[in-house]
């Protein structure tokens, strides 16, 4: 069974000051963060409206890790995202089927490159003119469009803590990644998050 992973996350001072906000389950992770789940929360990659709002008064990290498909974070202050990431193990058909539905507005991407009788040899000569127009840094780029490494001084990490987590997502370095699953896993070495693993709302008796 592959893992879902998905809620909020706090430093521990501000354990009170979600309560505050009644939601749905409120636990200690470790001795540094607490995860929360609150009545909008489900298993999915999009802030919940009701985390958001509990944002206003104090900064939130929206975590999900979904072990086939992929994984990621909003970072949320004063009701804002202000820093977000989304790593899809998919990106590269994901990158293609953008790239075919620009290129062919008027025609269903999906056929063309799945269920057309030549969709092979289509979604080669699509891959390799894409390959040839944007390189893998580029689309690397693309993904980190909304990402902030700064914003998680929120969180009051350390400089060697921040310094790694620049490291972790520099462009080059996610380009030459060999195991799609150790980038999830180093960030939350780095954050200290390592227990926030097959943890969502629809499974909450595993943390009561």
């Amino acid at each position: 069974m592959s893992e879902f992973t998905a809620g909020s996350l706090i430093r521990n001072p501000y354990r009170g000051a979600v309560q505050q906000h009644n939601p749905l389950l409120v636990k200690e992770l470790n001795e540094q963060w607490t995860v929360f789940f609150t009545s909008g929360t489900g298993v999915s990659e999009m802030v919940p409206a009701d985390v958001a709002a509990i944002s206003q008064h104090l900064p939130v990290l929206y975590f999900y890790n979904f072990e086939d498909h992929g994984w990621g974070f909003t970072l949320l202050h004063q009701g804002e995202a202000v820093s977000a990431f989304d790593f899809s193990y998919e990106q590269e058909e994901v990158d293609l089927m953008n790239y075919v539905r620009d290129k062919f507005p008027d025609q269903d991407a999906v056929e063309l490159l799945y269920i057309s009788p030549d969709s092979d040899i289509f979604k080669e000569s699509m891959m390799m003119e894409m390959d040839q127009q944007r390189s893998g840094i580029d689309r690397v780029q693309a993904m980190l469009r909304q990402l902030d490494v700064g914003a998680f001084g929120l969180f009051e990490l350390g400089t060697a803590e921040m310094e790694q987590l620049r490291h972790l997502f520099d462009a080059e370095t996610i380009a030459q990644l060999e195991r799609r699953h150790a980038m999830v896993e180093d960030f939350k070495t780095i954050l200290g998050i390592e227990e926030m693993s097959w943890i969502r709302a629809d499974r909450l008796e595993r943390l009561e």
